[in-house]
């Protein structure tokens, strides 16, 4: 009995995952701006930072007002550089879709040791460079 209803399951998993690639395909491949959210404080140097490579970039257009915007994509410094206490800058970012709300890509960046340069810029730029290769990835 638990076969089968494993082999039954398996391909609803696979086609449900299937649909949900597709949708955030087409949702990417529509959408003509992005804005960048953070909220107030530390996280504005890496809300700094994304805007200034995607701008750089030029394949999205970077608007303030969220209302103008395809897609948002928050990002949040979870941890501050501190070369006192010898801690890298940690980030995390997600994106989604204004109009509905779906989650399309989230990823986190940075790390422990300082010396592994880990500042709040250097964090910023990753999860920019790392959003940028999944856009080109999903709009093949």
């Amino acid at each position: 009995m638990k076969t089968r209803f494993v082999a039954l399951l398996l391909p609803l998993l696979f086609v449900g995952t299937v649909n949900g690639q597709q949708a955030s395909k087409d949702i990417l491949s529509k959408a003509k701006t992005i804005c960048v959210t953070a909220p107030e404080g530390p996280s504005l140097d890496l809300k700094s930072e994304v805007i200034k490579k995607l701008a750089a970039w030029e394949k999205l257009l970077v608007v303030a007002d969220q209302d103008k915007a395809d897609l948002i994509l928050r990002v949040t410094l979870t941890r501050g550089y501190s070369s006192w206490k010898g801690k890298g800058a940690r980030g995390t970012a997600e994106l989604s879709d204004r109009e509905s709300s779906v989650m399309l890509w989230a990823t986190s960046e940075g790390g422990d040791f300082s010396m592994a340069g880990y500042s709040n810029g250097r964090v910023g730029r990753k999860i920019a460079d790392k959003f940028m290769a999944y856009y080109k990835k999903q709009t093949k």
